[in-house]
């Protein structure tokens, strides 16, 4: 078996969510690590590091792989193999953008659970320099959306960051995939409204009181269940972040456009 620690890395820094981070990783990875993290790369040292192995997964079948990861689906993918507050280190069982993507969402959640933010699984639109967030359950049509919404940038359709900072909460692209295998864009802008979208045969914005707000939003988030100080931490800023920001129920047809009708 290979010593992996004997084993030469790279390390790319790369600035998100006004955080400092590093990825290091063995040669094999770096077409793709480039690839997903490149709009994004800095000079700064990181505060914190992950460290991506690349393991050939010859032989391994997915019932034989541990389920050690955050999301089980993705077993297949990549592995956990040390989780601690300022790095983490993983195997990758695929050279791909996606098992690079998965690797660095974990890398984000980490980070994000010591400094007041969340990982949310939504989609990031801007206009007039203010962030308009889509969150629903899986199939909820947020990429729909988003690709529909004129006059309003995307910066990402999968998966956005928030953070509370001098007194506001931003919201954040980040380098994991979006549903067209791209990075998310490197964007940043305060919140002006969070809709929790659902389909319907018409188009309709009403204000959402905070408890209904609240309890359709957990599902939306990626939580940190391997470590309990780092779920407090994320429990206790999705309550700051639902009775902080202007949160609406958004109804809407497949074929609406929402930038006409806000």
């Amino acid at each position: 078996m290979k010593d992996h620690s004997r084993v030469e890395k790279s390390v790319l820094s790369f600035r998100v969510c006004d955080l400092d981070l590093e990825v290091l990783f063995t040669h094999e990875l770096a077409r793709v690590v480039n690839h997903v993290v490149e709009p994004f790369v800095c000079n700064a040292k990181g505060r914190y590091s992950i460290l991506l192995n690349y393991k050939a997964a010859v032989g391994r079948s997915k019932a034989t792989r541990p389920k050690t990861n955050i999301i089980n689906a993705n077993s297949d993918i990549c592995e956990i193999r040390k989780w601690q507050k300022n790095s983490l280190e993983i195997d990758l069982f695929e050279n791909t953008p996606l098992a690079v993507s998965i690797s660095i969402a974990y890398l984000l959640i980490s980070a994000l659970s010591y400094h007041h933010g969340l990982l949310l699984h939504g989609a990031m639109l801007v206009r007039d320099s203010k962030a308009h967030i889509l969150v629903g359950r899986s199939g909820a049509g947020k990429s729909t959306l988003a690709k529909n919404a004129a006059n309003m940038q995307c910066a990402h359709d999968d998966n956005v960051a928030v953070r509370y900072r001098q007194g506001c909460w931003y919201a954040y692209g980040i380098p994991t995939l979006d549903n067209a295998g791209l990075p998310g864009r490197n964007m940043c802008a305060p919140i002006e409204v969070v809709y929790l979208i659902e389909k319907s045969d018409s188009f309709q914005i009403v204000d959402l009181p905070t408890r209904l707000f609240l309890a359709g939003l957990p599902g939306s988030v990626i939580m940190p269940y391997t470590d309990p100080a780092m779920t407090i931490n994320v429990a206790e800023s999705l309550l700051t972040f639902a009775t902080g920001i202007e949160c609406r129920r958004l109804l809407f047809r497949e074929d609406s456009d929402l930038g006409s009708q806000i």
